[in-house]
């Protein structure tokens, strides 16, 4: 009987000590990221465009940056954890651009940030 207690207590400590760890990691308590948010763009000439938004998570690795100019979205590049600018410096003149952003992890990619869509300065436009 004696035996049985001793084990009985020594696995509700280890259980206890699991349940511990857990919450204390984050990847394992939250899974992906926080999808970004308040995704903006600025046309800074005919074929740069400057991306910001807001990091709402706390544990991504990184973000991706996708871009659509004509038909689908492709990835055109990411940045490291906690920076929110991406600069765009590869658009063909006079196009309009949509992005998106997501966040992500050795989980996953968080959901979408909003959508944007931004005109490029032409210059020889009437």
């Amino acid at each position: 009987m004696v035996v049985l207690r001793n084990l009985y207590i020594v696995l509700t400590v280890i259980s206890f000590a699991i349940v511990l760890n857990c919450s204390a990691d984050k990847s394992i308590s939250n899974g992906v990221p926080d999808a970004p948010s308040e995704l903006t763009g600025t046309a800074l000439s005919s074929n740069t465009i400057k991306l910001q938004w807001i990091d709402n998570s706390d544990n991504e690795t990184g973000f991706s940056v996708y871009r659509k100019i004509y038909d689908d979205y492709i990835d055109i590049g990411s940045v490291e954890i906690n920076d929110f600018i991406f600069t765009d410096e590869s658009l063909p003149s006079c196009s309009f651009v949509n992005y998106y952003i997501v966040a992500y992890n050795g989980n996953g990619e968080s959901s979408r940030s909003n959508r944007v869509n931004i005109p490029l300065i032409c210059s020889d436009r009437p």
